[in-house]
């Protein structure tokens, strides 16, 4: 009950930021160009220090970049619970299944990493591997994370799979093994962060039983891995659709006195993967 009552609460604060959301159009998201002011809280473990600026110094696009400043020089010669944190207030964008995190970077000086939070409908925080690591002959490079229950994560309802819709909460900069040593203060720039879908296809059929009869209100459900993202139902005539970004997945199709079916579709880009099924009766 508690895990729901949790879940439920989330949702509902996801629902309030959404108003929040900046411009929006067809495949894609821009979470945040920088062109207009941002608030970006600052935090660190193992004695890492950062800030923010907005800055006008350096930019890809527009008249101004994200600056995340960066001081690891009393960080010691290790690199577990080193690095900091820039959280992004209030979270970024609605982030659905199949959309990617992507953005531009330019990430001068020491082999610090740089990484993605978001946190899910339920509160579940999912932190991505490495998107790039610095050098010092670094240029603005884009960059690109396909969230998946396999980053690491915490909090929430620790489930360990991404509730849909998720948000971007944060950036990290971080130290690894090969940094270890490394104490050194820097800064690296980032521009255009935004939410991709590349590509979306449709799922579409009629849902019939063994005799041809239409099937309706019967539940599809579709899953990424094992998460649930869409839940649809056929109508009077046993009709479905619904458009999914590229990939792969399972499916669910049941109706009270048939049997539960089982299938995997795959979504290619801007075409319609047409299946007419049947179910049988119990």
């Amino acid at each position: 009950m508690k895990k729901t009552i949790s879940c439920f609460l989330v949702a509902i604060l996801f629902e309030c930021l959404a108003v929040m959301a900046q411009e929006k159009w067809d495949g894609s998201f821009m979470a945040l160009d920088f062109e207009r002011a941002v608030t970006v809280k600052t935090g660190g473990g193992g004695n890492c220090v950062g800030s923010f600026q907005r800055t006008d110094a350096e930019k890809k696009n527009g008249q101004f970049s994200g600056k995340l400043n960066f001081d690891f020089t009393s960080s010691g010669e290790v690199y577990r619970n080193r690095y900091v944190e820039y959280q992004l207030i209030p979270p970024l964008g609605e982030l659905q299944a199949g959309n990617r995190i992507g953005m531009w970077v330019k990430a001068k000086g020491e082999p610090y990493n740089l990484r993605v939070r978001i946190i899910d409908r339920c509160g579940e925080t999912f932190q991505s591997p490495p998107l790039l690591a610095g050098s010092p002959a670094a240029a603005w490079t884009y960059v690109t994370g396909l969230p998946a229950n396999s980053w690491g994560h915490w909090g929430g309802d620790k489930n360990g799979k991404i509730d849909y819709p998720a948000r971007l909460i944060a950036l990290v900069i971080d130290k690894t093994d090969k940094s270890a040593s490394y104490q050194t203060k820097g800064f690296f720039y980032v521009d255009d962060l935004s939410f991709i879908t590349i590509g979306q296809g449709e799922f579409a059929g009629r849902l019939t039983d063994h005799a041809g009869a239409a099937l309706a209100n019967a539940e599809i459900k579709v899953f990424n891995e094992e998460t649930l993202i869409r839940t649809i139902h056929t109508d009077e005539r046993g009709m479905y659709s619904l458009r999914l970004p590229l990939g792969t997945y399972p499916v669910v199709i049941s109706k009270d006195g048939y049997q539960t079916q089982k299938l995997e579709i795959r979504i290619t880009s801007n075409s319609i993967t047409e299946r007419n099924l049947s179910l049988k009766g119990e």
